[in-house]
């Protein structure tokens, strides 16, 4: 027997699996742990925003080119070309262009229209790859879905454990004390994440490969029996799931694709009904189902806690709703003669028979609701009135009513048209004949039955079966009901219909968590120890869930950002060598080349010295442009502060300049260069603290 205690996380695979629900292309899938999957978003978001540069330097050196004109320019054709050439960042330029555009307001016609498409390009630029930098982390989700690496995997195919020890005496308090917990799950899942809205939903709805199955309902539906048997004929209640894909809805990520098909149709039920009784052979629905005394003191099943005697003192005792259930089937090995007689049955359907009793309950309020009916007054004794704080309750005017459902459960191929590619799990009577039919392959059957396995053991599907445990939230009355069975709270009409719901989510709830239970290999025993001969196969790395404890990549939106970043960081590095290449042949691209070359932030500094005479200079087409060995450049003149400008040094030209401290006083300071000393000139500071004067 293995019963899983261990954290799921530790079954996560890491590494590179496929999402069959996606495809083979797009479902193409890295998982990390928390700490690689991190370094690996911010790695995409520098990568991205590296991108981002070189495809600007793109972007801009052919702007550059198609503007470049070897006729007569003005001011602003030059600043945006600088501009153009020397800045790298695309939201830079945006903003120095628009500066552009306002300090030639006065000056130029058309510096607008000179400059503003390029800004707005630039800010467009670097808007989307700012944006694209955000969403570079979406390649992976917050709550990412993630591969079961599983257990225990293989033929699950067993003969009876224990030799001739008793299974019950070994397993049953085991299973009782497994099934008790896992339908209390279940059952706190469906209220959790189906009973909400999507927006309102926990984070703990984030486990199973979607939050919660779709499904549909017909509160108007018709009485699934035989005539007569409901108490209704139309206001009953149908609920179904469609055909759910073994992928795409319950994670399922190896072997055949299943569709899943569950409906239930449920009515309350005539109690008058003395051929259900032969069917069940219950002594309590032997009581329940026929005219019965309604003499003071008879005996019942269900207790009464109404006084015999309404003027006597008032009774707190303990009190609650108690449940009895059946359930039949054409496989379930009754007595098929009486089953088919009891007006419930049906050949294509798991039949569940519930019995609610609820004499013990005192409700403040009428309830006309056909399974919670209280309409029988009762008068408080005065001298609890004042305690209770009315006078008049109600009880139940039967000792119990009956609600009947009919659970249906297909298996498709979805390859197969649905008159010929489905099977019926409780009709098929030769049901090994219709899964060869459906599932030729004997390997591709034996998974197959691994997923119906997991779906249906501990009857996932019968309704009762939650109702029958102790001391779980089976029944949504029970809370509004105080521990002494006061039931405060008005019961609407419907009531019935809600319970039924409750429960059939928490079916799907429990669909949903078995086949992660079943991939874990939790509690193994039951099938193993059945005894069966069919081969039925658990497949390992083949169940996916949702965690936020790792992050998984589409691989196909990292290729992406990888290749198409990459190849443009390499047009970008290698563009201006491409089209250097052919600029030979063609004079417009020639002069384009040569002026980007020429107006680089270090070239326009040679220029700016090449104009004033000074400096041996080569590279005067490279990055770097460089003089002759110790060669003395100009000088800032900063006579004018509003308009320095370069100047030749060694020219005995006395240049004033204004020096500031580090406190802000201004100190005025010469520098004096001999003629044919001006290489060789130092620039010596007096004994200040923070500046001195040339000398």
């Amino acid at each position: 027997m293995d019963l899983v205690e261990s954290s799921i996380d530790d079954d996560v695979y890491t590494g590179i699996w496929i999402n069959r629900s996606l495809g083979n292309v797009y479902g193409a899938t890295l998982t990390l742990d928390q700490r690689s999957g991190a370094f690996l978003i911010a790695f995409l978001a520098l990568y991205v925003g590296t991108t981002s540069r070189y495809f600007w330097k793109l972007l801009r050196y052919l702007i550059y080119h198609s503007l470049s004109s070897p006729l007569g320019a003005d001011g602003i054709y030059h600043q945006r070309q600088a501009i153009l050439r020397n800045t790298e960042l695309a939201h830079d330029a945006a903003l120095e262009l628009l500066s552009v555009a306002f300090a030639w307001r006065r000056k130029s016609n058309g510096n607008w229209k000179r400059t503003m498409p390029i800004a707005l390009l630039a800010a467009i630029v670097s808007a989307l790859f700012i944006v694209a930098g955000i969403f570079s982390s979406r390649v992976t989700d917050t709550v990412n879905e993630v591969l079961l690496k599983g257990k225990l995997c293989g033929n699950m195919t067993g003969q009876e454990a224990g030799g001739n020890q008793s299974y019950f005496g070994i397993y049953a308090p085991n299973v009782t004390t497994y099934r008790t917990k896992r339908a209390t799950e279940y059952l706190t899942y469906a209220l959790r994440c189906y009973g909400h809205a999507k927006t309102l939903r926990s984070d703990k709805c984030q486990t199973f490969a979607v939050s919660s199955l779709p499904y549909t309902k017909d509160a108007s539906a018709r009485c699934p029996f035989n005539q007569g048997s409901c108490v209704f004929e139309t206001d009953n209640i149908a609920l179904d799931t469609g055909y759910l894909d073994s992928y795409k809805h319950f994670g399922v990520n190896n072997g055949p694709r299943v569709s899943v098909r569950l409906r239930r149709q449920c009515a309350p039920i005539v109690q008058k009904n003395n051929r259900l009784r032969n069917a069940l052979q219950n002594p309590f629905l032997n009581y329940v189902q026929n005219n019965r005394s309604t003499q003071e003191g008879a005996p019942l099943s269900i207790s009464q806690r109404r006084p015999k005697d309404r003027n006597s003192s008032w009774s707190w005792d303990t009190a609650d709703y108690q449940l009895l259930t059946a359930n039949f089937s054409p496989a379930s090995g009754c007595n098929l003669d009486s089953c088919r007689n009891s007006g419930l049955y049906r050949n294509d359907s798991l039949v569940s028979v519930i019995h609610l009793g609820s004499t013990d309950i005192i409700n403040v309020y009428k309830t006309e609701d056909p399974w919670f009916n209280a309409s029988t007054p009762v008068a408080v004794p005065w001298d609890s009135q004042m305690e209770l704080g009315f006078k008049e309750y109600y009880v139940a005017s039967e000792p119990a009513r009956v609600l009947g459902c009919a659970t249906q459960i297909s298996y498709c191929d979805p390859e197969l048209p649905k008159t010929i590619g489905c099977r019926e799990a409780f009709v098929d009577e030769a049901a090994e004949k219709g899964s060869k039919e459906l599932w030729p392959d004997p390997q591709a059957r034996a998974k197959v039955r691994g997923l119906q396995y997991a779906l249906s053991s501990f009857r996932t599907f019968a309704p009762g079966d939650y109702y029958s445990s102790k001391s779980i939230p089976s029944l949504l009355t029970r809370f509004s009901m105080t521990s002494d069975g006061l039931q405060p709270v008005a019961i609407p009409k419907d009531r019935w219909k809600e319970e039924v719901e409750y429960i059939f989510q928490t079916n799907l709830a429990a669909m949903q968590s078995r086949m992660v239970e079943h991939a874990r290999a939790e509690f193994n025993v039951l099938h193993e120890s059945s005894g069966k001969t069919l081969e039925c196969y658990r497949m390992c790395y083949s169940q996916r869930i949702k965690s936020s404890r790792f992050y998984s990549f589409k691989i196909l939106g990292l290729s992406v950002i990888i290749f198409a970043g990459g190849f443009i960081m390499l047009l970008g590095a290698w563009v201006e060598d491409i089209l250097s290449k052919i600029s030979s042949s063609k004079r417009k691209l020639s002069y384009g080349n040569l002026e980007w070359s020429a107006t680089s932030t270090l070239q326009l500094q040679r220029l700016a010295h090449e104009a004033l005479g000074l400096g041996t200079w080569s590279h005067g087409t490279g990055d770097v442009p460089v003089t002759e060995k110790d060669e003395t450049l100009g000088l800032l003149d900063t006579s004018n502060p509003k308009h320095p400008r370069f100047v030749r040094p060694g020219t005995g030209k006395e240049i004033s300049m204004a020096q500031f401290d580090l406190y802000g006083s201004e100190r005025t300071f010469t520098s004096t260069t001999g003629e044919g000393n001006a290489q060789k000139d130092l620039v010596k500071f007096d004994k200040g603290p923070h500046t001195g004067a040339f000398s």
